[in-house]
């Protein structure tokens, strides 16, 4: 049985070690805490006094007492964690699902956990604005191309009838747009971004007149004309956002997503530009977005406050030159701690979801503040961070290698690699590295 988790998280920590050889047993404690499956799961997977690995139902109310399996139901009996929260045995749904007639691997989907993704991100963010007094909106957008799954989508849409801030999704071309239009509740609000020629621009347009709120997000200077040309013809007032490339850079796995070399997003000179010829159209009032992306799995939250305070400064200047922006989208970047580490590695992050919630709001508003401007409408598209939890790949067990308690070899001792006589040994145990 394998999860779709990094296989890295055994080897990355320096503190945490078994040896075979000792006379310590082997029992849960020992495993949770070699594979550290509470860390890298978010408190949704563990190991239960069986030795099986389980998975924690959250206690919210759109989750499912039995979460959906794929493409097909399952009846498995819920187990009781020592917590008393009811949990799934992996080990049981197996069985379940070879009774069936389905052979491995199978890959399960568990609803409930992204219901409760959603849920968490938009209390988190709630809980920020209400710390700094301010009364004001969030709204969780989901990129659809993080997975395009019809379940996975209506399940993320579901989790905006008990988050008060409801979900709003995002496409990325004419595809995208056109599968959110077949799911997307009414007054959805809908986010263009990518690359857009003429037949996805008048689709977005289109998708206003369906009595949706949705934004062209403008990242390249030619789509304007476009854009104004075809709102133009179907009579229509467009809403429009930019994207501006941020000179600042998260660094990580997927680091040039953001930054000066980013492939999309507007330079400071062209975001001047821009202005100038929404005035000359006399279709400033239009602008009412700003969006921006620091980078993806960004692990650093110094790395999110840089590029905060970066982005800030865009709001304040672009309101100063006649804007009246209502919208705030600071797109992707919040990391999942893959490894368990909180650590700045690539797979991992050193903060937590309420810490980065706080430090987006903090950064802004004092930003806002400080040029005395209403705090905008805070926009989110933290995919990752909704659907990285909810898939587990279960499948056979190929091959299985025992280590001897005892070794039959008497000069074992003397065989052994110590540290200081391989380099890569000492790499791995140092804590620096």
């Amino acid at each position: 049985m394998s999860m779709s988790h990094s296989p890295s998280s055994i080897t990355h920590n320096p503190h945490t070690t078994y040896n075979a050889h000792t006379t310590q047993p082997w029992t849960v404690q020992t495993a949770n805490e070699l594979y550290r499956v509470a860390a890298w799961s978010d408190g949704y997977f563990s190991v239960n006094a069986a030795g099986n690995v389980q998975m924690h139902i959250p206690s919210i109310p759109t989750a499912l007492s039995d979460c959906a399996l794929s493409s097909c139901d399952t009846n498995v009996d819920d187990t009781l964690t020592t917590d008393g929260t009811p949990a799934i045995d992996l080990k049981a749904l197996t069985e379940q699902i070879q009774q069936m007639g389905l052979k491995l691997p199978v890959l399960v989907r568990f609803e409930a956990i992204l219901a409760d993704r959603v849920q968490r991100l938009c209390q988190a963010f709630q809980q920020a604005l209400q710390h700094h007094a301010l009364d004001r909106a969030y709204t969780a957008v989901y990129p659809i191309k993080v997975n395009q799954q019809a379940s996975v989508v209506q399940e993320i849409i579901r989790g905006q009838q008990q988050s008060h801030s409801g979900v709003g999704l995002e496409a990325g071309s004419k595809p995208e747009l056109m599968i959110i239009l077949g799911v997307a509740p009414p007054n959805s609000l809908i986010i263009c971004n990518g690359y857009k020629d003429r037949e996805f621009i008048r689709l977005a347009l289109i998708s206003q007149c369906m009595g949706h709120h949705t934004i062209i997000v403008i990242e390249k200077l030619s789509e304007l004309d476009s854009v104004l040309h075809e709102a133009k013809t179907l009579n229509l007032t467009p809403h429009l956002g930019l994207r501006v490339r941020l000179a600042s850079l998260g660094k990580g796995q997927w680091q040039n997503t953001g930054g000066e070399g980013a492939k999309f997003g507007l330079s400071a000179q062209h975001v001047l530009q821009l202005v100038a010829q929404l005035k000359q159209a006399e279709c400033l009032p239009c602008l009412e977005l700003l969006h921006f992306h620091m980078g993806s799995q960004i692990a650093d939250l110094q790395d999110i406050q840089q590029g905060m305070r970066e982005a800030s400064r865009y709001f304040v200047e672009l309101h100063r030159l006649g804007a009246q922006l209502k919208f705030a989208d600071v797109g992707g970047g919040l990391g999942i701690d893959y490894e368990g580490t909180s650590s700045t590695a690539t797979y991992s992050s050193n903060y937590t979801l309420a810490q980065y919630a706080d430090k987006v709001v903090h950064v802004l508003h004092q930003a806002c503040t400080e040029a005395d401007l209403a705090f905008p409408h805070l926009l989110t598209e933290a995919g990752r961070y909704m659907t990285a939890h909810h898939a587990v790949l279960i499948s056979n067990i190929i091959d299985q290698e025992t280590v001897p308690k005892t070794p039959d070899d008497k000069h074992y001792d003397e065989l052994a690699l110590t540290p200081s006589q391989h380099p890569l040994l000492s790499a791995l145990q140092d804590p620096k590295t």
